[in-house]
């Protein structure tokens, strides 16, 4: 559904969601999607805000991710996650933020993508969520399609910004695919506990995406 970059700040957002399922590994393969998705969706605007706002090319804005894991994640993970370390990583990979082609059409096709290799998904706003959706180019789930909603923070013609919870991703998920949702958490063992909605809500990432200079 949508192109992987091997940058560090995809490597944070795979990270993030590795905590929130604790390296389980027979679970990784689930939410591949989700880590998959997540990455096309860092581009988003404000509940409100008008279509054509969105409308141009994007630069994400690496310095601006902020992101928050639930105590029993953090305790979990131990010495594992150090945010300073993935904030300063971030930063680090910003000279290359303008490598990403990130282009929301007029026709509802969001063009993602580096290096002439690109991917096209589908979006639309509605109330105050940015949807995507597409079909799944490879892995357990290839040639599915998938839609994704994701909360819309702010927005106007020169930036916006968004944030994604791991509950919000999971309850989606579980719309449509509950069979493989219902298999991963029942072999989750000792880690249910990780997949609580608690835990899961109070786990988020946020980014800010800023208008590509012509």
């Amino acid at each position: 559904m949508i192109y992987q970059i091997n940058l560090p700040e995809i490597r944070f957002i795979v990270h993030l969601h590795d905590i929130t399922l604790n390296n389980y590994k027979k679970m990784k393969k689930l939410f591949k999607i989700t880590i998959v998705a997540l990455f096309a969706v860092i581009m988003v605007s404000c509940g409100g805000a008008s279509e054509d706002n969105f409308v141009g090319k994007w630069t994400p804005d690496f310095t601006s991710v902020e992101f928050h894991l639930h105590d029993d994640l953090v305790e979990s993970m131990g010495d594992e996650i150090n945010e300073k370390e993935i904030k300063a990583s971030l930063k680090e990979a910003q000279p290359m933020a303008s490598m990403i082609n990130i282009e929301f059409k007029e026709d509802g096709v969001l063009t993602v993508g580096a290096m002439g290799e690109n991917q096209d998904l589908n979006w639309s706003v509605e109330g105050s969520d940015l949807v995507l959706s597409g079909t799944v180019p490879e892995g357990e789930f290839k040639g599915k399609e998938v839609k994704l909603a994701f909360e819309i923070l702010d927005s106007n013609a020169d930036e916006f910004t968004i944030k994604i919870s791991a509950q919000s991703i999971k309850e989606q998920l579980n719309e449509q695919y509950k069979s493989e949702m219902d298999k991963a958490i029942s072999e989750a063992g000792d880690m249910k506990n990780l997949l609580d909605e608690k835990v899961l809500s109070d786990t988020w990432a946020s980014i800010t995406f800023k208008k590509k200079e012509s």
